[in-house]
């Protein structure tokens, strides 16, 4: 545990260095939060890189958990968010090919245009024990009780984030979730 935490901090302290160089980083001195909120961390000049490495600890994750906020290493599953930078710099084109970039969730390809996803080994090509949302919304469907990741054609640069939870979450999201969920968070119409 000390040699992780000795890590992170050798990462963040090696990203800082390399960011402060870079012109291309937006300026996060402007970044704040409510102060009326006591869940929503304040960046002060310099954003993430000037937190220190107990705060970076206590990041938050909150569309997975179904909580407010739930710190990530005090989770009782295995949580990997894969964000909109690590699609964009991959270079794939198709969702299930971006989800083989967590650890722990099997990708399969079938034919050219059929996948079998799942986490924790029971992979088919309708897997009913894997909960799949896009923006919290489910998109099992009952009819072949399975997800048909073909028809989810979702441009990538209209994701966000995909979160997923490798574990049983059935207490909190329901009979599929036995082996995992992933969750498409797409970004608002807006942006």
């Amino acid at each position: 545990m000390i040699f992780l935490v000795f890590l992170v901090g050798l990462a963040v302290l090696a990203a800082g260095v390399f960011a402060a160089d870079d012109p291309n980083i937006a300026d996060t001195s402007t970044i704040t939060s409510d102060p009326n909120d006591p869940n929503e961390a304040t960046f002060a000049a310099g954003g993430l890189f000037a937190l220190s490495l107990g705060e970076l600890m206590d990041t938050e994750v909150i569309s997975v958990t179904r909580t407010k906020g739930q710190n990530v290493f005090t989770s009782p599953a295995a949580i990997y968010v894969i964000t909109q930078e690590d699609i964009r710099r991959s270079g794939l084109r198709s969702i299930p090919e971006v989800l083989r970039l967590a650890p722990g969730v099997q990708v399969s390809r079938i034919r050219a245009d059929q996948w079998a996803i799942s986490i924790r080994g029971f992979n088919s090509r309708f897997s009913d024990k894997l909960l799949v949302q896009i923006d919290g919304r489910t998109i099992y469907n009952t009819v072949f009780s399975g997800v048909l990741w073909e028809v989810q054609d979702y441009p990538l640069a209209d994701i966000e984030r995909i979160e997923i939870i490798r574990g049983s979450g059935t207490s909190l999201w329901g009979g599929n979730a036995v082996n995992g969920i992933i969750n498409i968070i797409t970004k608002c119409a807006k942006d």
